[in-house]
């Protein structure tokens, strides 16, 4: 693991609701770079979500303002931060 993803903490990442089944992490990366947002890591979840690490609180506060709501593939992304219990 880099040193740059020992270093997200939980208030960094977000939970990404509303995607296309089909999504996958290019789909995903190339989203948040459309925007200009720059991610540490994504992992996309079967589903129709994913969750999305990012650099630091900023990024992240920038990825909710310009992302949820924000309508793709015909729905409006769900874009909160993640609150799940991390398995040891």
């Amino acid at each position: 693991m880099s040193e740059q993803l020992k270093t997200v903490s939980a208030m960094n990442k977000l939970y990404i609701g509303n995607l296309p089944f089909e999504a996958d992490e290019a789909t995903v990366r190339q989203l948040f770079a459309e925007q200009n947002l720059t991610v540490a890591d994504i992992s996309v979840k079967r589903g129709g979500y994913a969750f999305v690490d990012f650099p630091d609180q900023s990024a992240a506060d920038r990825a909710i303002d310009k992302l949820h709501g924000y309508p793709y593939c015909g729905l409006p992304l769900i874009v909160e931060p993640s609150f799940a219990n991390k398995k040891m």
